[in-house]
């Protein structure tokens, strides 16, 4: 981890880092990020330093949700359930929402606080050996995410669905505390 110098702002990349909030890891964000969170994040064609601090909370609070349950994180059930949403003045900020049609995976109501100074501290983040580029993009760029559907849902996904709507009885916060997230291996 490097500090970033007064000049450097963490919408512009240094070649072979990712920028990383200080929110972040608060919001459940564990190094080594899981599988699922690289192909998450490629498909909807985001970068890590894009996404609000909410939006790894989401991320995480699914994941813990599927390995409670024994089911393998897929891109197409996250999409189902949430949707990514650029920022309306086009300064690529990327957030993430549950979709309407979709129920809660944690119980109504404790949606992740609102943190409004997430972006006054954040670091360079560099692999030893390695580069982030291999895994991430690099660049802010426009989220994408398509109509739910056109997701291809399988009876697996279908089923996981179902089971992770199911069981809602979980607050956030419980569910991404440093403590849950151990338990289930994240």
């Amino acid at each position: 981890a490097v500090a970033p110098g007064p000049n450097d702002r963490a919408c512009y990349p240094k070649p072979g880092a990712i920028r990383i909030y200080k929110e972040t890891f608060y919001a459940g964000f564990r190094l080594p990020p899981p599988e699922f969170v690289f192909r998450l994040l490629a498909e909807a064609r985001v970068c890590p330093t894009q996404l609000q601090p909410n939006g790894w909370k989401f991320i995480y609070c699914f994941l813990v949700q599927c390995k409670k349950h024994g089911i393998e994180p897929s891109v197409s059930v996250f999409r189902y359930l949430f949707k990514f949403v650029n920022a309306p003045n086009d300064e690529g900020w990327v957030k993430i929402q549950y979709r309407t049609l979709a129920r809660s995976i944690f119980v109504s109501g404790t949606a992740p606080d609102s943190l409004p100074h997430w972006k006054k501290q954040w670091f360079y983040l560099y692999l030893t050996e390695g580069n982030w580029a291999d895994y991430f993009f690099s660049d802010f760029s426009r989220a994408e995410d398509g109509p739910v559907r056109s997701l291809k849902l399988g009876v697996e996904e279908e089923a996981a669905i179902k089971i992770l709507t199911g069981d809602c009885l979980h607050h956030c916060s419980v569910l991404v505390s440093e403590a849950s997230l151990q338990e289930h291996g994240l």
